[in-house]
């Protein structure tokens, strides 16, 4: 089977203590994948290492055809071609401040895209509309809730067209009363057929919108499967107990 994604066996230490410890997973195009786990269990590194912001001691990435051998020493040019196949939402929008919601969706598509102008912010334009921000074209992100800043991120990444995005617990950094908005652009997104990987804590939410969960913990990954196996019928008792601290909150 051709895979949107594939990660063979990565290993990632920062000094003595190994981070993630030979883990392997793949997505097919346009399957949603939700990875959960305890803070400090490798889940950020794992997202950040798969398109190498975080460069990975050992292993193989493999992203739309593109891969790095993680082994060796890895070109520039390799990693800008690996970079280029995903797309990343962060926890904290990383908006340019200076850049109208529109500008900072154009950026990325004239300087990586080498689009026109005027084909730059008809795309842009059709991303804001999808996430419900066609009325904040002109807004700077100062004069928008971090939601709205969240959902021009979202619509940034879409705009690249890349083979994957890459969410970074999209919600951790937001007020609870604007999480329903991003959570429901990102549901937008997965009904388009993009190959989506989504760290989360929202749990209800990856039950919703994920093909396959993988429950991450200490470095590895315990479980994977249907939201239904992972959440509602977890097999591992590590699973058993994150997802019970969890629902008892």
């Amino acid at each position: 089977m051709e895979y949107a994604i594939s990660v063979e066996d990565l290993h990632k230490s920062f000094g003595d203590k190994e981070i993630l410890k030979g883990i392997s997973l793949h997505a097919a195009k346009g399957e949603v994948t939700a990875i959960i786990g305890p803070s400090g269990s490798g889940k950020t590194t794992l997202l950040r290492s798969m398109n190498l912001l975080e460069t990975p001691d050992s292993g193989v990435i493999t992203i739309g055809g593109v891969s790095v051998d993680c082994g060796k020493k890895i070109k520039h040019a390799d990693a800008l071609a690996l970079r280029r196949q995903t797309a990343m939402v962060f926890q904290d929008y990383n908006l340019f401040k200076n850049k109208t919601a529109l500008q900072n969706i154009t950026q990325g598509l004239r300087t990586v895209k080498k689009k026109s102008t005027a084909e730059a912010d008809e795309i842009a334009r059709k991303q804001l509309e999808l996430v419900g921000l066609s009325d904040f074209a002109d807004y700077y992100p100062i004069q928008l809730s971090g939601g709205q800043q969240q959902r021009v991120s979202i619509a940034r990444a879409l705009a690249l067209n890349p083979t994957a995005i890459l969410f970074d617990e999209p919600t951790s950094a937001l007020d609870p009363e604007l999480v329903g908005d991003v959570l429901e652009a990102i549901g937008t997104v997965a009904k388009l057929g993009i190959t989506m990987v989504i760290v989360t804590h929202e749990i209800r939410f990856a039950r919703k919108v994920a093909d396959k969960v993988i429950f991450v913990n200490q470095g590895v990954i315990v479980e994977e499967g249907t939201a239904e196996e992972v959440i509602d019928h977890p097999t591992h008792e590590r699973t058993k107990a994150f997802l019970s601290r969890i629902n008892d909150k």
